[in-house]
């Protein structure tokens, strides 16, 4: 391309914003008073190229041949809405045909040049490829009139790093652990997330780096405020002398941070709890301290978050050391299924270990009952007299979910009656079962109560899935963590308290409740420490209910309603089996849930035999009429028993006790200055009414405070208990039978309720129609009013 001193050529940015590289020919020369527009199009150019990088070299042409260079970037109507776009001189002759337009729109200054790449932008800031060091992205202005000819990337910290991952930790909702599915939307705390920043640097030409990890909020602080908003920072990196970035380098290192390697950055949920975890395929797994029983084919990518930092024994929790992710569809992994499912059938039924087989079976069902994927609602309770096996009763329970084979032996059990209150509450809502072993009578009378109270509160918060709420200093409340533990307690006594006997399943352990055949109770222990059976079986039930509920209509879902309804139906084959027309409805109903609820495991494991094939008397053992059957037997058996510990009747006993023992009397309506009964071995009758032989004429007299008045109602003798100095007096002697929080009125109504009030007097109403707790006896004269109780009730 030429030019001569009298053509006018503008100089064209073509079309193509990378139009290419300026190349001046010798012939292109004018003397300085000439002016020579200049046309450079592509057929002049590099592709690699644009015009503000080409344009510079026209500075390198001679000032005495060109005194000023101008430029023109024109623009012509294009298609159907005739947009204006750019356009090369010849277009814009072609379409407009106005040269001299063109030369009056000519100018000194050019546009910036576009990024030569799509990262390259001003201002902004990135990793460099080494990964060591925080660049920023500079202008280069050497174009004419001191525009922008492209970009370079200069050193701003010698620091470099990506985040490798963002972890949120939280339990699992009920939704997700009824449908399966991870629900990746649940909401946490701030202090609930984890984030992990791998800061990377050169160190005397070797590649350093540390990992700073704090809740994901650090990410919205500069890195010289890290330390304060809580991340933990490597002492190596603390070291280095570019650490932090402070200021506007602070920011800039962030901001480049955040945008290197997204796409490798891993989000990741981890459970803080053991049990069933939901997943994105809708098919749970089941997480433990550092184990995840999963299917060879899961892929599961469930992080366990239960450590020893947690709970001091989470790392004695897992299912043995054999491998976890098997396939129900492999044929010598059924058969290794079926081998255990016999042997510890064998060693904790068939064997005779526990003399007592509702005993064995409970055993077994507690042991196993974590792995049924609904909240478990029952608490055993196994008593009795020092050294008679109950504590070798819990192990045996804790065997089915140790880590090694050496878990949970030589007496090692996870909780003790000393742990306080709000460490069992912790660890009953992250573990899948838990021990309070070696209840102990105390010498110490507040401390015995401390303990009563605390198995109260916590059988109570198993039972009714609650647990207390608490505060934060800012008045806003805490995280409630609900209990998900088969809870087992071990005591030498019986429990005292009415409410809370109805909520655990009474085991008695006593003298002759173990074989005394040492080799059948040593087995049990020997399958667990030397071969890991029953650690081993808990994971074969898991794969069996994760195999079952991918085979299930309606998939996992419709496999946790088929349990309900299990279970539903274990509950009303309980209050079926109720022989007893005096049982409450209410004890019966507890009962109900309680006999289902531990009874669950077995309708899995009859389910699982049918399925690995074993044969028909094996499967039918767990039928109801089977195993199931003595365990029903003892749980109803049992809250017939409590309805002896009931309020009204503790209270009943408590006054008969009163009188009998002298602590208190009872005088006659008509004449309170004489013994209430008169005839016949009259003498034996007031002695229980609290009347005492006293000096040497025998005659007798009135001993403790007076507490109620006798009455003859159409020939039979009544009390009519004073409703307040009968039951202060009541709960003053007897505390254990009559807690301090129970009320007057309470125990009264429920004498009445349990049909221990005399029904010849009729039971008075209030002002607003509601039953009150006395009745009333006698004319408006001699009328008396008092809590009717008849004295054959008391005597007998």
């Amino acid at each position: 391309m030429t030019a001569t001193p009298s053509e006018k050529t503008p100089l064209d940015f073509d079309d193509d914003p990378r139009a290419g590289q300026v190349c001046i020919e010798p012939s292109m020369t004018a003397t300085p008073s000439e002016k020579t527009p200049l046309d450079f199009d592509d057929e002049w150019a590099s592709a690699s190229s644009d015009p503000q990088t080409a344009a510079p070299s026209m500075s390198r042409v001679s000032p005495q041949t060109m005194k000023t260079i101008k430029f023109v970037n024109p623009t012509v109507a294009s298609g159907d809405s005739e947009s204006m776009a750019s356009a090369g001189v010849d277009d814009d002759l072609a379409k407009n045909g106005d040269g001299p337009g063109l030369m009056h729109a000519m100018t000194s200054v050019m546009p910036p040049a576009p990024a030569s790449k799509a990262h390259d932008l001003a201002g902004t800031f990135r990793v460099s490829a080494n990964g060591h060091e925080v660049e920023e992205c500079v202008p280069i202005k050497n174009a004419p009139g001191g525009t922008v000819s492209g970009y370079r990337w200069d050193k701003r910290v010698d620091l470099g790093g990506r985040i490798l991952s963002s972890e949120v930790r939280r339990q699992p909702t009920d939704e997700e652990l009824l449908d399966g599915i991870l629900d990746p939307k649940v909401r946490v705390d701030a202090k609930d997330t984890l984030v992990k920043v791998q800061v990377s640097w050169s160190w005397n030409g070797q590649d350093r780096g540390a990992v700073v990890t704090g809740p994901q909020n650090i990410l919205a602080f500069p890195p010289s405020d890290w330390v304060r908003q809580g991340a933990t920072v490597p002492r190596e990196l603390l070291l280095h002398p570019s650490w932090p970035p402070r200021r506007a380098k602070g920011h800039a290192w962030l901001a480049a941070v955040k945008d290197n390697r997204k796409q490798e950055r891993a989000s990741t949920t981890r459970w803080t709890r053991m049990g069933w975890v939901p997943q994105e395929d809708g098919y749970p797994v089941f997480a433990l301290s550092d184990q995840i029983v999963e299917d060879v084919t899961c892929g599961s990518t469930v992080k366990a978050g239960m450590d020893s930092g947690r709970l001091p024994v989470a790392g004695q929790y897992g299912v043995g050391v054999e491998k976890l992710d098997c396939s129900w569809d492999d044929i010598d992994y059924k058969e290794q299924v079926r081998k255990d499912f016999r042997a510890v059938v064998d060693a904790y039924i068939t064997s005779g270990t526990w003399t007592d087989q509702s005993a064995a079976v409970i055993v077994l069902a507690g042991g196993l009952r974590p792995t049924v994927p609904l909240r478990p609602k029952s608490t055993l309770f196994f008593w009795g007299p020092k050294g008679t096996g109950k504590s070798y009763s819990a192990q045996a329970c804790m065997y089915f979910w140790a880590r090694r084979k050496s878990s949970w032996q030589d007496g090692s059990l996870p909780g003790s009656a000393k742990d306080t209150e709000a460490y069992i509450e912790h660890a009953i809502a992250h573990t899948p079962i838990w021990v309070i072993d070696d209840m102990a009578p105390s010498a110490m009378k507040d401390q015995a109560l401390g303990e009563d109270q605390k198995i109260s509160n916590i059988t109570r918060a198993i039972f009714n899935n609650a647990t207390k709420g608490r505060m934060n200093a800012n008045m806003t409340s805490r995280k409630v963590n609900r209990p998900i533990a088969q809870l087992i307690i071990t005591a030498e006594n019986e429990l005292t308290t009415s409410s809370v006997k109805e909520r655990v399943i009474p085991v008695f352990i006593g003298k002759g409740k173990l074989h005394p055949d040492r080799d059948k109770t040593d087995r049990i222990v020997n399958m667990a420490k030397h071969e890991g059976t029953q650690a081993r079986f808990t994971g074969h039930v898991i794969h069996y209910i994760r195999h079952a509920a991918k085979n299930h209509n309606g998939g996992w879902a419709g496999y946790v309603q088929h349990l309900n309804e299990a279970y539903m139906n274990l509950k009303r084959s309980v209050s079926d089996a109720s022989t007893d027309p005096q049982q409450s409805k209410t004890s019966l109903d507890r009962a109900s849930i309680l006999a289902a609820d531990i009874l669950l495991p077995l309708a899995i494991l009859k389910e699982m035999a049918a399925d690995l094939g074993m044969e028909d008397g094996f499967v039918e053992q767990f039928n109801l009429d089977g195993l199931c059957d003595g365990v029903i037997r003892l749980v109803i058996d049992a809250h017939a028993e409590n309805q002896e510990s009931a309020p009204g009747a503790s209270l009943v006993r408590t006054l008969r006790s009163l009188l009998s023992t002298g602590m208190a009397h009872v005088v006659s309506k008509d004449d309170p200055t004489q013994p209430p009964i008169a005839g016949d071995a009259s003498d034996s009758i007031n002695n229980r009414l609290g009347w005492k032989t006293d000096g040497g004429d025998g005659s007798l007299r009135p001993a403790g405070p007076t507490i109620g008045k006798v009455a003859d109602v159409k020939g039979h003798q009544v009390i009519l208990f004073d409703p307040v100095s009968a039951f202060t007096t009541a709960q003053a002697a007897f505390p254990a039978l009559i807690p301090y929080g129970q009320s007057s009125s309470s125990g009264w109504t429920s004498v009445w309720d349990e049909n221990l009030a005399s029904q010849r007097v009729k039971r008075s109403t209030t002002s607003s129609g509601s039953l009150g707790i006395t009745g009333r006896q006698g004319s408006r004269s001699s009328r008396i009013t008092g809590v009717p109780i008849d004295v054959l009730t008391i005597i007998e």
